[in-house]
């Protein structure tokens, strides 16, 4: 959705945005699911969807950061008992 990428793009028309999607949210919007049929839904259930994944994935990207900081914090002391082995 070109719209949420804009508005997070661009903070200070938030405001802006924001009254935009409100205008829009009562507006039919034809899609293609993923088993390629076409449906029909409404601006405002599409926006939230995308809001949620994006949400989903920023929670999931935060799991896979914790999981590369334990792994670089055992790098180190790997490296770090190395270096100790050589003095």
């Amino acid at each position: 959705m070109l719209l949420l990428f804009q508005a997070l793009e661009e903070q200070m028309y938030a405001i802006a945005y924001a009254n935009l999607c409100k205008v829009m949210c009562p507006i039919k919007v034809e899609y293609t699911s993923g088993d390629g049929k076409t449906k029909q839904t409404n601006f405002r259930r599409m926006l939230l969807t995308k809001c949620q994944r994006e949400f989903e994935k920023d929670k999931k990207d935060d799991k896979s950061l914790k999981t590369m900081q334990k792994e670089i914090e055992s790098a180190e002391t790997v490296n770090m008992g190395c270096g100790n082995c050589k003095i």
